[in-house]
């Protein structure tokens, strides 16, 4: 569930366990408290389609309560919420990107997502090119040094106090899945799986991404995806083409010589 702040365009992700009216609208309410305590102003007004899911008596009920202003889109104008529809197609976009470039199995999606929606915030948008989305929302300044590609390979310190030895390692290798603020990332160690918090973390600033160059594509007559050849068309190989099968090739495709007769 993907929120959109109309002015700042800052960013908010939830992923739901159900589509129900009451999940949904527990997250909005969070939602809500959060937008109003960061940016000190009151919500007036919510664009949403025509989804089951806030479309109902229950958000009806609550929209009277709080005096909210729901503004529904017709069904099948997704045109009428272009911005938000835009965004999540962006999202999805890169989301998809991160996880080819870093390799990473396909149950981190959600950790991609999150990502790329954090990453989205400190970026200037379309709708206010001077300035970023978290400046607006936070209402200061905003640090990006702490920023590295999702699934970037780093190594973060083992505490002396887990240390059982002196000649264990002092560190662990990892891969970044997501931030936790400016201060700590979120970190998954492949070799058993486990993810954790940490942020005394050293990054490989060299090559990072899985996916370094196009991997080359044969096909055959079983895997091509394109067996269509049209019937006039002459395959010759490559590797025993003499003169007499040239011209033979150029009479069929091009046509006999044009001959002009004097008057």
């Amino acid at each position: 569930m993907i929120m959109l702040d109309g002015f700042s365009s800052y960013r908010t992700v939830t992923f739901l366990s159900s589509k129900s009216a009451d999940t949904t609208l527990k997250v909005f309410k969070l939602y809500q408290t959060e937008a109003e305590c960061q940016t000190g102003k009151k919500m007036k007004q919510v664009r949403l389609d025509m989804g089951r899911e806030w479309y109902n008596t229950t958000w009806e009920q609550y929209r009277k309560d709080q005096g909210l202003d729901f503004q529904f889109t017709m069904p099948y104008a997704y045109q009428q919420n272009g911005t938000a529809e835009h965004t999540m197609c962006t999202i999805l976009d890169r989301a998809c990107l991160a996880m080819a470039e870093s390799g990473m199995v396909l149950k981190y999606w959600a950790d991609a997502i999150s990502t790329i929606v954090y990453v989205q915030n400190l970026i200037p948008s379309s709708q206010q090119p001077s300035t970023i989305p978290a400046e607006l929302w936070f209402r200061q300044r905003q640090n990006v040094s702490h920023l590295h590609p999702f699934g970037a390979t780093a190594y973060t310190h083992i505490p002396s106090d887990l240390n059982l030895s002196k000649l264990f390692p002092q560190s662990v290798k990892v891969a970044l899945l997501g931030y936790f603020g400016h201060d700590s990332y979120k970190l998954l160690e492949k070799n058993t799986g486990a993810v954790f918090r940490s942020h005394d973390v050293i990054f490989e600033e060299g090559t990072t991404h899985y996916a370094k160059q196009p991997t080359p594509i044969s096909f055959t007559d079983e895997n091509n995806p394109f067996p269509y050849r049209p019937s006039n068309q002459t395959q010759v190989s490559s590797e025993n083409r003499s003169n007499d099968t040239m011209d033979k090739l150029d009479q069929e495709l091009i046509g006999p010589p044009l001959q002009v007769i004097a008057p």
